[in-house]
C-alpha cells in the first residue's frame, strides 16, 4: 500500500513552572472527554451492489490519490508530482499541471482557497494551481505535515498543520507573512473545518480536536481510538477511528452515531448535510443518510482492493484507488 510521508514522532509532554495563581484572563483548563459510544450502526441492512450494476465510469491515471473539485474540473494528485486536470463528466484527462517536484517521498496534500488549487510540492513547499487556467505558479514556502491530506479552507484562511505536528497554522494565502499560529498540545494529522472551527485527528495521542479559530485555541478534546480522518459538514463532524465512523454535533462535540465501516490508514471520509461517503478499501464506498442515521448503500469492487479518496457534488461521485491506477465516477443517487 502507498502511503504519504508516515510520521515518526515521539511527544514529550514537560510541565512549566509558574506561581500557580491564574489570571483572569486566562481560560480554564480544558479537561479532555472521553464520550460512550454507542452500538455501531451495521452495513448488513444496506443495499449491497456493484460497480457494474451502478454502470460506473472508470478512467485509467497513474497512482491518482487526493481529490478536489475546482473550477469546472476534478483535479486528482498523482504520486508523480503532476496534477491530473480531469472533466468530470467524461472522466477524461485534459491536461496534466507539473508542481516543481517529482522526486520521492511523493507528497498528496491538496486544498482548494480563493477557488485555486493548492498542492503540495515537497518538503514545505506548495504551488498554486490557477483552476481557470492550470497554469502553475513556483513554489513557495509553507510549513505543513506530511500525513495531512487536505489542506482546508477556513475562514478565509488556508490551514495546515506544521511539520512538527502540534501547531495549526492559518494564511490568507501559502507565503503570505499573516500566519496565525495556534499551539495544539499535541501531535495531530489531519484537519477540516467550516464557520469558525477546525477540527483535528490526533492518532498518536487518541484525540480529537475542535479548535476556535477567532479564540485562537482549543475547544473541544475527545477521546477516540486511533482517529485518523476528519470531514465537516454545516451539520455533524465524521471521524475515522478504529472502532468505525464517529459522528458528532459540532455545537457540544457529543456523538450522534457510530458507522461499522472504518476508511482505516488509506481511506477517506467526504461529508454534506445529505449524504456522507466513507472510501475504504473493504468495502469499496458506503454511504451514510445522517437524517435517517442509517447506512443506506455498500458499493464493492473486488477488482480495487487499495485504498483512495472520493468527492461529491451531490450528483456524482469520484472515487480514487491509487495502487490500481483508477478514478471511478458513479451517480450519487
Amino acid at each position: 500500500m502507498k502511503m504519504a510521508w508516515l510520521l515518526c514522532a515521539t511527544l514529550f509532554v514537560g510541565a512549566g513552572c509558574s506561581s500557580g495563581e491564574k489570571r483572569n484572563d486566562e481560560p480554564d483548563q480544558l479537561k479532555p472527554v472521553t464520550p460512550q459510544l454507542p452500538a455501531a450502526t451495521s452495513l448488513d441492512d444496506a443495499e449491497h451492489t456493484g460497480l457494474k450494476d451502478l454502470r460506473a465510469t472508470r478512467l485509467g491515471v497513474a497512482s491518482p490519490d487526493r481529490l478536489v473539485l475546482a473550477g469546472d474540473w476534478l483535479w486528482a494528485k498523482l504520486d508523480d508530482g503532476r496534477v491530473a486536470r480531469i472533466d468530470p463528466t467524461a472522466l477524461k484527462v485534459e491536461s496534466y499541471v507539473e508542481t516543481g517536484y517529482d522526486d520521492l517521498p511523493a507528497c498528496l496534500t491538496v486544498g482548494v482557497h480563493q477557488d485555486d488549487i493548492w498542492v503540495c510540492a515537497g518538503e514545505n513547499q506548495v504551488t498554486r494551481i490557477d483552476s481557470a487556467t492550470a497554469k502553475a505558479e513556483e513554489p513557495v514556502e509553507m510549513s505543513y505535515l506530511g500525513d495531512e491530506t487536505r489542506f482546508p479552507s477556513v475562514g478565509d484562511r488556508l490551514w495546515a498543520i506544521a511539520a512538527d505536528g502540534e501547531t495549526l497554522v492559518g494564511r490568507s494565502e501559502p507565503g503570505s507573512d499573516d500566519a496565525v499560529e495556534i499551539d495544539l498540545g499535541g501531535i495531530c494529522t489531519d484537519v477540516n473545518g467550516t464557520g469558525r472551527t477546525v477540527w483535528l485527528a490526533c492518532p498518536t495521542d487518541g484525540r480529537v480536536l475542535a479548535v476556535d479559530i477567532d479564540k485562537k485555541r482549543v475547544v473541544a478534546d475527545l477521546r477516540l481510538d486511533d482517529p485518523r480522518q476528519v470531514a465537516v459538514s454545516d451539520d455533524e463532524v465524521w471521524v475515522g477511528t478504529a472502532a468505525g465512523v464517529v459522528s458528532l454535533d459540532p455545537e457540544s462535540s457529543k456523538v450522534t452515531g457510530l458507522y461499522d465501516v472504518s476508511p482505516g490508514l488509506g481511506g477517506a471520509i467526504w461529508a454534506t448535510g445529505d449524504t456522507v461517503w466513507v472510501r475504504s478499501e473493504d468495502p469499496f464506498l458506503t454511504q451514510i443518510d445522517p437524517a435517517s442515521r442509517r447506512v443506506v448503500r455498500v458499493v464493492e469492487a473486488p477488482d480495487l482492493p487499495s485504498g483512495g479518496d472520493v468527492v461529491s457534488d451531490g450528483t456524482s461521485v469520484w472515487v480514487s484507488a491509487y495502487d490500481d491506477g483508477t478514478v471511478v465516477r458513479l451517480p450519487a443517487g
